[in-house]
């Protein structure tokens, strides 16, 4: 028994002793008493009133009041035993500054606020805790009258979650700006009634999930949101949680329906099976419906007078309305889901809240008709299936507006007559397919940005219908959308000027043949050619008339060929003097340029390929060329935009003994990766230009040790940085160090350059870093190079010296 209580007596007075030695970590400060120095405590707890004045005098002492100052020791800063004057701001004037009274205060990771109601006394938080990257906690419940939050947070990485839902002060947009912005780990918020947002409130918070703003009292407009709100962040990760008559007002906006909202109050949902036969007088509380019976134009009017998505002059949206099952009915014949009355509608148009639609049976679904409008307006639509829809003659504006849309088969809509403004606005629209016939019709799927493939396969006429101008009205690219059609239809595609802009796939890929040409017997036309080999010798006329075959080059606008992948002339032989390019009508050519598919091109053998002269343009514009061995050039006088705009990734051109003019020959080839030149190489202007991906530049072979080689202001035009390319020379680098151009690059040579001209002198110099870093007094002889501490260039006696290992 004596044992056990010498342990209890033990443990009671280690518990206390680490009490008291934890209480005298926390130094004890007085408003009244505030020392001129605090810059190496870890932990303050404050006495006393305190007001803006106090707050500003503790900050010349924390050390934060200088021009970038910053405070690395203070940990916790604890106000629970303080009295906040009236009306006290932690925004101060301290020294030549104002800013906040605990901005920087880098090693700080918790604050304890003043009671509620000191808390309260607080007016001004604008930028009071800035840049305190590890703060991880503060309760700022208590903060009710705090008019601007402006910067308050700003860069608090650790920071993990605010409530601000008592505020009733910071009621202006100008009371928010950056906030919260950079707060990293700020997973939860709670906003106050009054927030208003403004921008950069929460950008770059990557962590948040959640936003509790069950306090806003918005009824008739939704708060603006700026573009900057959420900078940085991926808002469909945030879950927003609102009163329903908010969340049914924010949901109604197409910015703040990005993010994931939810309803804390929502309204009981209701299931209603209603019969043709007896159809309510109001389905506005309707949240599904399950349809029976059989149903013909007069009910389905009446289905919508009920739902209230119709009536008047103005159009008054369902927002109740989430799924509609209408599997079990039967449809009389000839029955539209379109009325014409006072105004004309559709049958279930604006019912902004309904994202399903379960479609009757294949035999009764082919009883539709008139679509016209029938479901424009329905923003949360997702799916709706088309399939079996084989009676519909009319889309006009049926799924206008239909933003949240993401596919719809038409496959068997063969009756269709006109489709204008059918999908217009379906921004989420990433797929169709089509039946064998569909009108071409204006503004059919524009502004469909999202949209990435259209099947036709079942396509069946002889001739391509006219594209109308607006058909795909607002979207940009129309290269990014794949057409997929069989190999007759996509003949007659391709060769149409306004359809092959779009991507256009050929499904029967097996019904292209594979070409083999003769230099003897060159077809008229190789535009179908997805590969193709030569035989036989070939000279400029005979190259020429391939390119006119190809429809590559041709009349006086630029042309392109998009089917040939690969070019094999392995087997040829070359006429002496050949170049890969041609005069023209007003324009020169290459031979094989805007071959935009091209991937693929096997070259001659050495002898032969050395009989190909000028390369002008040869390639130019083969944006998918990556593989090509260009070393067997070795006859190339010229080579001005030869390979401009290709994917080719490395460049060996260390054969190229006669080569003379550079423009432009690589300019654009944004996969370059290394470049070996010739001695003989004269950089002309853009020949590197936007090679943003050049690494390596090797010039060894240049041994002049008199002046450095050519090079113009632009020939790396485009290139940010030249210090990231390794430009390899021989024991002349210091040519290419007093060169404007080359000594921006990193030098590797084969010596160090100078230590020879100056090691007879043997004398102690100060050897400095390219930056201006002193590194060392070093002897100036050849051991230097070896001494320095690593690879990098220095500077000795104003010179450059370049230690490679």
């Amino acid at each position: 028994m004596k044992e056990i209580f010498k342990g209890i007596f033990s443990f009671v007075l280690l518990t206390s002793c680490a009490q008291l030695v934890c209480a005298q970590d926390a130094l004890e400060v007085s408003s009244e008493n505030i020392p001129s120095s605090l810059k190496t405590e870890t932990s303050l707890k404050l006495t006393g009133e305190w007001d803006t004045y106090a707050f500003s005098q503790l900050k010349n002492a924390l050390g934060t009041n200088v021009f970038g100052g910053s405070n690395t020791s203070l940990t916790k800063l604890d106000l629970s035993s303080t009295q906040i004057a009236e009306n006290t701001s932690l925004y101060v004037s301290a020294g030549f500054t104002s800013n906040g009274a605990f901005m920087n205060c880098k090693a700080l990771t918790e604050v304890v606020m003043p009671t509620a109601e000191e808390a309260a006394q607080f007016t001004s938080f604008q930028g009071a805790f800035q840049n305190c990257d590890k703060l991880t906690t503060i309760d700022l419940s208590g903060c009710t009258n705090v008019t601007t939050f402006n910067n308050a947070f700003y860069g608090c990485a650790s920071l993990t979650q605010a409530d601000l839902k008592n505020n009733v002060a910071a009621t202006k947009t100008s009371s928010w700006s950056s906030a919260f912005e950079g707060c990293s780990s700020l997973a939860q918020v709670s906003l106050p009634a009054g927030f208003a947002p403004t921008n950069k409130v929460f950008a770059n918070c990557t962590a948040l999930t959640e936003i509790d703003w069950s306090a806003c009292n918005a009824t008739e407009t939704v708060p603006t949101y700026y573009a900057g709100l959420f900078e940085g962040v991926d808002v469909s990760g945030i879950t927003l949680k609102l009163n329903h008559a908010q969340y049914l007002l924010f949901q109604g906006d197409e910015n703040w329906n990005q993010l994931n909202l939810v309803d804390l109050a929502p309204e009981p949902s209701t299931e209603y099976t209603v019969d043709a036969s007896d159809i309510p007088s109001s389905l506005k509380k309707a949240t599904a419906l399950i349809l029976t019976g059989a149903w013909d134009s007069d009910k389905f009017n009446l289905l919508s007078l009920a739902l209230g998505n119709n009536g008047g002059i103005l159009a008054t949206p369902n927002t109740t309305l989430q799924t509609l099952d209408m599997s079990q009915i039967t449809v009389a014949e000839d029955t539209p889901l379109y009325r014409k009355g006072l105004k004309e509608y559709g049958i279930f148009n604006n019912c902004t809240a309904l994202t399903q639609v379960i479609m009757p049976a294949a035999a009764e679904a082919a009883k539709f008709t008139d679509l016209t409008l029938a479901f424009s307006g329905c923003t949360a639509l997702k799916s709706i299936d088309l399939s079996q829809c084989s009676g519909i003659t009319s889309l006009s504006k049926a799924f206008y507006n239909c933003s949240a849309l993401t596919s719809v088969n038409l496959s068997s809509c063969t009756a269709l007559t006109t489709s204008d403004n059918a999908f217009e606005n379906c921004e989420a629209l990433t797929s169709v397919v089509l039946p064998a016939s569909f009108p071409v019709g204006k503004n059919t799927f524009a502004y469909c940005n999202a949209l990435k493939e259209i099947d036709w396969t079942s396509f069946s006429a002889t001739e391509v219908p006219a594209l109308s101008k607006t058909f795909f009205m607002g979207i940009d690219d129309l290269s990014l959308i794949k057409l997929s059609l069989k190999y007759e239809a996509y003949k007659l595609f391709s060769a149409d000027e306004d359809w092959s802009e779009l991507n256009l796939y050929n499904t029967e890929p097996d019904k292209v043949t594979d070409f083999t040409v003769d230099a003897s017997d060159i077809p008229s036309s190789l535009s179908k050619a997805v590969t193709l080999t030569l035989t036989g010798e070939w000279d400029s006329d005979k190259l020429n008339l391939l390119s006119l075959a190809l429809g590559n080059n041709g009349g006086l606008f630029e042309v392109y060929n998009k089917t040939l992948t690969k070019l094999d002339m392995s087997q040829i032989t070359v006429a002496e003097g050949t170049p890969l390019s041609r005069q023209g009508i007003n324009k020169e050519y290459g031979i094989f340029n805007n071959c935009t598919a091209l991937t693929d091109v096997i070259l001659p053998a050495a002898e032969e390929c050395a009989q190909f002269t000028s390369l002008k343009k040869a390639f130019k514009g083969c944006t998918a060329l990556a593989n090509i061995d260009l070393s067997l050039f070795t006859g190339a006088t010229d080579i001005d935009e030869a390979f401009k705009n290709t994917a080719i990734t490395t460049a060996d051109l260390s054969g190229y003994a006669a080569v003379g003019t550079t423009v432009s020959a690589f300019e654009g080839c944004s996969a370059l990766e290394s470049v070996i030149l010739p001695e003989n190489f004269k950089a002309g202007n853009y020949t590197f230009a936007d090679c943003t991906a050049l690494k390596t530049i090797d010039f060894t072979a240049y041994t002049n040790a008199e002046e450095a080689p050519a090079c113009s202001n632009n020939t790396f035009s485009g290139i940010d940085d030249l210090s990231l390319i390794t430009l390899k020379v021989g024991q002349n680098a210091s040519v290419f160090e007093q060169h404007k151009i080359w000594s921006q690059f990193y030098l590797d040579s084969e010596t160090a350059t100078g230590i020879s001209q100056t090691e007879s002198h043997a004398a102690p110099v100060k050897v400095y870093t390219v930056d201006g870093q002193y590194v060392g007094t070093y002897v100036m002889n050849e051991r230097l190079m070896s001494e320095l501490p690593r690879p990098g260039i220095y500077i000795i006696q104003g010179k450059k010296y370049i230690k490679t290992r």
